[in-house]
């Protein structure tokens, strides 16, 4: 958790007011949540748990910025291209245990659903739906993208 923070307001909100909106149905278990949560290339909507990512996003920004700090800290005034390259690298590394660590979530997720939810989980991860998924996310009502997000489908 990341000191002076309670995100789970803001999660409970998330719950209760917009994910209801977006996908038009209340109320969710906590197995659908995580299903939410989860990218959309891995059949959910983006739509993270604010409680449970803030400590691991504090820790992957603390990681990324890291060269930069030292840098900053130990008053070298230039940004030079070995810190540059540090950065890539941490956020590289960041990146794929994101990736690896919303995999495993996937496939814990996926044993404990119906399998009515596991086969839309499985048609959602098939290549070129995960931009139908974003899009269907845009859909909010009146939001300005929903149009010309669908109009690219008809």
């Amino acid at each position: 958790m990341v000191p002076g923070l309670d995100l789970q307001i803001l999660e409970d909100s998330l719950r209760s007011t917009l994910i209801p909106a977006v996908t038009g149905r209340l109320p969710f278990n906590d197995s659908e949540r995580s299903l939410v949560a989860l990218p959309a290339r891995l059949g959910g909507l983006g739509i993270g748990n604010p409680a449970e990512q803030a400590s691991i996003e504090y820790t992957a920004s603390q990681k990324i910025t890291s060269p930069l700090t030292s840098a900053i800290l130990s008053g070298d005034n230039d940004y030079s291209y070995q810190i540059h390259l540090d950065q890539i690298s941490a956020k590289s590394e960041v990146k794929s245990a994101k990736r690896e660590c919303h995999q495993k979530r996937a496939s814990d997720l996926r044993k404990s659903l119906f399998s009515d939810l596991q086969r839309a989980m499985e048609l959602a991860q098939e290549k070129g739906s995960s931009i139908l998924n974003g899009c269907l996310l845009s859909r909010i009502p009146n939001s300005k993208s929903s149009q010309s997000c669908w109009q690219c489908y008809q």
